[in-house]
């Protein structure tokens, strides 16, 4: 999705309550099971992760956040934890940036919800195909934020570039190839994997376009 959304008007708590992203990002993510997805809610200064069943939630998110000099792209990424029902609650440094992306993974299912700020959903306009065994996450776009999630164990983050040093063809050519040995550990996550495994899960966030790919490893 290219970001030429209109500055929303936030109020009070709103609620977007995305099972596995939404209809069509489920059926990306098979590796979600049926399980249910955290729920995400957002003030002008925090974002709310609830909890479908008791645990762990791996939270992500891209803000633009607005300085004297500028705006800056800032990328959030950290563990909670919560009992079913309940929250915890992220803060980020400038408040809930309108223009933002966040999404909230349980980490014992991999079930994921992705939502702006207003409840909207994004669309999946990045393409790419994570498979088991490889060592890089392979992705059709020009600059992203990855995160890689490993249910039951933990999830990790990086930042990629076309032709920059963090892609490993080093090439101008509209692919990014983002080793995983690139990857640092979100929270207190073990050592990033060396290679890809099936039921992982891969988001990645375009931080100019806020452009989405997500994908669920089957194989």
């Amino acid at each position: 999705m290219r970001f030429s959304r209109p500055t929303p008007t936030r109020t009070a708590w709103r609620r977007a309550t995305v099972s596995a992203i939404s209809a069509l990002l489920s059926l990306t993510l098979v590796t979600a099971s049926h399980a249910a997805a955290p729920t995400l809610s957002f003030t002008d200064t925090e974002i709310q992760m609830t909890a479908a069943q008791a645990g762990k939630i791996v939270y992500f998110g891209i803000a633009r956040e607005f300085y004297d000099d500028g705006v800056t792209i800032t990328p959030y990424s950290g563990i909670g934890e919560a009992k079913a029902g309940e929250s915890f609650v992220v803060t980020p440094r400038r408040g809930v940036a309108a223009s933002a992306l966040w999404a909230g993974i349980d980490l014992a299912s991999g079930a994921v919800a992705i939502s702006y700020p207003d409840g909207g959903t994004p669309n999946l306009t990045i393409g790419g195909n994570p498979k088991s065994g490889l060592q890089k996450l392979e992705v059709e776009t020009s600059y992203v934020y990855l995160l890689l999630v490993r249910p039951g164990v933990g999830a990790w983050i990086s930042r990629a570039g076309d032709g920059s040093p963090s892609d490993d063809d080093g090439l101008v050519d509209g692919k990014l190839g983002a080793l995983l040995s690139g990857m640092a550990p979100v929270g207190t996550s073990p050592a990033v994997p060396l290679t890809i495994a099936a039921n992982d899960v891969v988001l990645g966030i375009n931080p100019n376009t806020f452009d989405v790919f997500a994908a669920g490893v089957t194989e």
